[in-house]
């Protein structure tokens, strides 16, 4: 008389796991001056608004795995969130064998490991999501904020130029709407 036994495999993983996500978007300057001299305003914007320049690339580091860069010759602005993230997955199998005892033990090892694999393709694309979210809050705020400093640049450009067609009388700027007005005796 035979008697039934069962086998069960267990075995865990560890991972380092990597999620990134970026998106890019130009920055449109109207040419209110000559290029360079925009390009200088531009960095001068970003610098005050807390940008650490190299060279023609403003970037700030959000603290959150969100970074901002802004190439200034280009006019391109990237946004790009990264994470790396330890994970640690467990998977359990156990069946009574059909054939041989090794056959089952094999059968059931690939069983586990396809376990091990599924689950940490699930975690890796739950963190790129929460990355991805996390790039998308940031979007709306960058917007915003980068539209104020389209204004700025271009509101001292227009300074700027007017001062170039003759002497400037008046100027009233309304910070709230963004209305400039730039009275010039030519």
């Amino acid at each position: 008389m035979s008697r039934a036994f069962r086998i069960r495999v267990s075995e865990s993983i560890t991972r380092v796991i990597h999620v990134d996500d970026g998106i890019c978007a130009p920055l449109d300057l109207l040419p209110v001056l000559p290029r360079e001299r925009m390009d200088a305003l531009l960095a001068q914007e970003l610098e005050r608004r807390g940008f650490e320049l190299d060279g023609a690339t403003a970037r700030r580091d959000e603290g959150d795995g969100v970074v901002i860069e802004v190439d200034i010759e280009t006019r391109q602005v990237s946004l790009s969130v990264a994470e790396d993230r330890e994970v640690e997955e467990v998977a359990t199998a156990s069946a009574i064998p059909d054939k041989s005892e090794d056959q089952g033990r094999a059968k059931l090892e690939r069983a586990v490991q396809e376990q091990l694999e599924t689950a940490l393709d699930e975690r890796q694309e739950k963190l790129r999501v929460k990355a991805t979210e996390r790039l998308e809050r940031k979007l709306g705020d960058l917007r915003a904020e980068l539209d104020g400093v389209i204004n700025r640049v271009t509101a001292e450009a227009l300074k700027e130029r007017a001062g170039q067609l003759g002497e400037v009388e008046e100027v009233h700027e309304d910070l709230e709407t963004g209305s400039l007005t730039i009275k010039v005796k030519l």
